[in-house]
């Protein structure tokens, strides 16, 4: 069997439903908690895990838009670091029956972790560029920092279980079985359709049957998955924001029904909220110096935190934050509009910060704004993808796109 394969029938997205924790990083390091009560298991002594998730840097792309079959090269820099990496992630490994864990096809030794360690880097690439890597390096800076430390003792305890023997490899079985769908869901939200990117390239026909990644980038292009924004949808629709907005409305009504941690969800509805804000005051046809760039960058930076700090002082769900994040982010780029580019960037930390106040001021008064009950919010997504399953992927291609 191979990785896609089990992917797609034993954790596809329909299998990932109803997720009940609230926390997908704080699962993962009490799964490395468990891992370590296994007998006998010492931290110290096991050499450096090749496998081991380092930070990544988007500092190496570009934008490349949506060109032929090319999408590939979205994960040119994660192959260059792994070299055992393939098309999703999983290639040259196999679920064994008995144990529940990632062995490589060619040998019996145990692999550190599930490999799902490499698929989160492996991802890490598609979502930087689906949300635009400078806005997005500081959320996997904060992220990846935990998910490392977790996967470190999960991976070392698997190889620990490896080393004890059957009785230990039985109970690490059901733990990994926990920690992969953990670990994908870290590596791969990013609005709506994430959970096509977190279930592994192999398994994209969980929403798109037999049609892939390219089919659901190119449903996204159409407008059918609010979530993809970024370089993709820009470089071909020339977009102002408004996929991002959209992606930000999603991810709130996904974050009501559970199906995104809130922990994940904050920082990413604060970085597609700053692009909403820049993005929509300064369009993407502006020309401007280095110097302004560089202004514009550091200052959508400081919006993405100003947006977090103003989140955390709303009471309420991670969705109702992210839908007053929204509110901040349209008042704002409306106002900014107005300025014209030049007078946009100067004055941007100033009118967001205008913006929050009064929302989160109307907010106060009206504790109704911005709240969506679970299973609206649970059913909202679900019309989401269901109205992406009913429509043709030719009717969305690239290629018609282009022609439009």
């Amino acid at each position: 069997m191979t990785s896609a394969e089990y992917l797609s029938d034993v954790e596809s997205l329909d299998a990932m439903d109803a997720w009940e924790g609230a926390d997908a990083l704080q699962e993962l390091e009490d799964l490395a908690d468990e891992f370590s009560e296994l007998e006998s298991f010492e931290p110290s002594g096991f050499e450096d895990d090749p496998f081991e998730p380092s930070g990544f840097e988007p500092t190496g792309f570009e934008p490349s838009g949506f060109e032929d079959d090319g999408f590939e090269e979205l994960f040119a820099a994660a192959e260059a670091e792994d070299t055992f990496l393939e098309d999703d992630g999983f290639e040259g490994f196999e679920a064994s029956p008995a144990t529940g864990l990632f062995v490589p096809a060619t040998s019996n030794r145990l692999v550190s972790g599930p490999a799902a360690v490499t698929l989160a880097r492996a991802l890490n690439p598609f979502v930087l560029e689906s949300m635009d890597a400078d806005d997005a390096e500081a959320f996997f800076r904060r992220i990846t920092r935990r998910v490392r430390s977790a996967a470190r003792g999960i991976a070392r305890g698997v190889r620990r279980a490896g080393q004890l023997g059957a009785a230990a490899l039985r109970r690490a079985g059901p733990l990994i079985a926990r920690a992969l769908p953990v670990v994908q869901r870290v590596a791969g939200l990013a609005g709506p359709w994430g959970r096509v990117v977190a279930a592994g390239i192999g398994a994209a026909q969980g929403l798109l049957r037999g049609q892939g990644l390219r089919g659901a980038l190119a449903g996204a292009v159409g407008g059918l998955i609010p979530g993809v924004g970024g370089r993709i949808a820009s470089s071909i629709l020339r977009g102002d924001g408004a996929d991002d907005d959209a992606s930000l409305d999603a991810l709130a009504d996904m974050a009501d029904a559970r199906q995104v941690p809130p922990a994940v969800a904050l920082p990413l509805g604060a970085g597609l909220a700053a692009r909403v804000v820049t993005r929509q005051a300064v369009p993407l046809s502006t020309s401007l110096g280095g110097a302004a760039q560089g202004v514009l960058r550091a200052r959508s930076r400081g919006v993405e935190q100003l947006l977090m700090r103003l989140a955390r002082q709303v009471p309420g769900t991670a969705g109702r934050r992210l839908r007053l994040m929204r509110l901040i982010a349209r008042l704002a780029a409306g106002n900014l509009r107005l300025r014209g580019p030049s007078g946009a960037i100067t004055a941007l930390p100033g009118v967001v910060q205008g913006a929050g106040r009064r929302v989160l001021t109307r907010a106060v008064q009206v504790p109704s704004m911005g709240v969506v009950p679970p299973r609206l919010a649970a059913r909202r997504v679900y019309a989401r993808r269901q109205v992406l399953r009913r429509i043709p992927v030719a009717a969305v291609s690239a290629a018609s796109v282009r022609r439009a």
